[in-house]
């Protein structure tokens, strides 16, 4: 892909999110179950970075009042929403470019970075590596990163199978 196309892509992106900053919210109150384990990688007086951070939900998991945390999003409208609802002097989020692949923190920088259910936003494995690297060089020695992505196939697969036994059926 080239870069024209995946820089359209990703503002599109931050403009959709932007938009629809309000309902997508209301939608992503709580964490959802299976996820609780991610907060075991997080400890009291340490720093975390929430890579896609949407409306901050992560912090009620991780026991945000413990950690000095840092959200960036690319939605100044879920930036928004989240600095309403989390104020705190160890909480800051930020907004990000969506087409730039750096983040200003100094190197080693963070205990743990969490990307929750973003990279499947970035429209090229050129652009997700980049991503990768940048989280992991902000990540101090011992440190965490943690990334998850939707993993649609269950769906599909159960999806498929009525299918296959409808057509089975029809044939």
């Amino acid at each position: 892909m080239n870069q024209e196309t995946a820089n359209k892509i990703l503002s599109e992106t931050e403009a959709g999110y932007d938009l629809i900053s309000g309902k997508f919210s209301q939608t992503r109150k709580h964490f959802w179950r299976g996820l609780e384990c991610i907060k075991d990688y997080t400890h009291s007086g340490e720093k975390v970075l929430d890579f896609g951070c949407g409306n901050g939900r992560l912090l009620e998991l991780i026991g945000g009042s413990d950690v000095e945390y840092f959200g960036v999003d690319v939605s100044q409208g879920l930036i928004d929403l989240a600095s309403e609802k989390y104020s705190n002097e160890k909480v800051k989020f930020l907004k990000l470019n969506p087409i730039q692949t750096t983040l200003a923190f100094d190197d080693n920088y963070f205990n743990t970075i969490y990307s929750i259910a973003v990279f499947h936003h970035f429209p090229s494995r050129k652009y997700r590596e980049e991503i990768a690297k940048e989280l992991y060089r902000k990540t101090k020695e011992g440190g965490h990163v943690i990334i998850t992505v939707w993993y649609l196939w269950p769906a599909f697969t159960s999806f498929w199978r009525g299918k296959q036994k409808n057509i089975l059926k029809t044939l």
